[in-house]
C-alpha cells in the first residue's frame, strides 16, 4: 500500500465485517456476549461504544464483566472495517482514509458521495464492504481489464487473511485487496 500511495494510486480494501470486532469474548469462561433474540454473538462497534447484533438490529450496552462469569478479562476478538480504517490510518498518517459501510452511508446520497470523493481522487484508501463484481462495476471495468489475481497472507493487524489484490486498470492503476474469507482461528 505504501507503493500504491508514494505512486498517488489508490486502494480499496474489501472485508465482510462491519464494526470494530467480531465479538467480546470472556478469557475466563471462553463465552461471548450474544443477541437477546438471535443467540448470535454481537458485533463491538467502537464509535457507538456499542454490541450491536447484524442480523435483528438488537444492541446492548458494552460490559465491564463477563455476563456468564463476572470476570473482568473481556476481549475484543476480529477485525471489521471500523478497526481496519482506524489502523490504516495510524499506518499512512498522511494518506487519505475512509470506510464505506451501512455504518457510515445509511441514505443512498451518503454512499453516493462517498463513492464520487473515491472517483474523483479525494480519498487514498477506502475500506469497503462488498462484492468483488460491484466493485468491478463501480469503477465501469471489463473483466478483461482485471489482472490476475494475487494470494497474500498477512498476519498483525489484520490477522490472517486469504485476500486476493487485483490491479485496477481504469484511469489510473490502484489496488483492491479483499479480506472476505477471514479465518477467525487465524
Amino acid at each position: 500500500m505504501d507503493v500504491q500511495l508514494k505512486s498517488g494510486a489508490q486502494t480499496m480494501i474489501l472485508l465482510n465485517r462491519r464494526g470494530f470486532a467480531w465479538f467480546l469474548l470472556c478469557r475466563s469462561c471462553g463465552q461471548s456476549v450474544g443477541c437477546a433474540n438471535c443467540s448470535i454473538s454481537l458485533t463491538y462497534h467502537r464509535r457507538e461504544h456499542r454490541l450491536i447484533c447484524h442480523y435483528c438490529g438488537f444492541s446492548a450496552a458494552v460490559p465491564s464483566r463477563c455476563p456468564a462469569c463476572g470476570s473482568e478479562y473481556l476481549n475484543y476478538v476480529g477485525e471489521g472495517t471500523e478497526k481496519i480504517e482506524s489502523k490504516l490510518a495510524e499506518m499512512f498518517p498522511g494518506a487519505r482514509v475512509a470506510r464505506l459501510d451501512r455504518d457510515v452511508a445509511r441514505r443512498p446520497a451518503q454512499f453516493a458521495r462517498i463513492l464520487s470523493d473515491f472517483r474523483q481522487g479525494k480519498i487514498d484508501i477506502l475500506v469497503h464492504v462488498a462484492g468483488i463484481l460491484r466493485d468491478r462495476m463501480i469503477f465501469n471495468m471489463s473483466i478483461e481489464e482485471w489482472d490476475a489475481v494475487i494470494n497474500v497472507h498477512l498476519r498483525g493487524a489484520f490477522c490472517v487473511v486469504k485476500p486476493a489484490c487485483v490491479l485496477m486498470r481504469a484511469q489510473k492503476s490502484g489496488c483492491i485487496i479483499n479480506f472476505s474469507s477471514i479465518s477467525a482461528a487465524g
